[in-house]
């Protein structure tokens, strides 16, 4: 399902599910908001895995209303070089 980054207040964003209108999880970085946000709520990450040419991410949906995927390893590599380990 798709997500859509809201944002709340200056340096606060919520990331929201469109079907549903609820929010999935917030994130305080505007510039990775989805990603940091969307994979933050683990079980919303495991519940939106998709497979696209045979590699595993998730579908996330940009302001501009097109849709990117995001490989799972990238998603990984980008959370060790914060300092998370997924």
């Amino acid at each position: 399902m798709p997500v859509m980054v809201k944002k709340v207040k200056t340096g606060l964003y919520h990331l929201i599910e469109v079907a549903t209108g609820k929010k999935v999880a917030e994130s305080h970085s505007g510039r990775n908001a989805r990603i940091a946000a969307a994979i933050r709520n683990r079980q919303w990450l495991e519940s939106h895995l998709a497979t696209f040419q045979g590699r595993k991410g998730v579908w996330i949906t940009l302001k501009s209303g097109k849709k990117v995927f995001i490989p799972l390893e990238k998603v990984k590599q980008y959370f060790r070089k914060k300092g998370w380990v997924l």
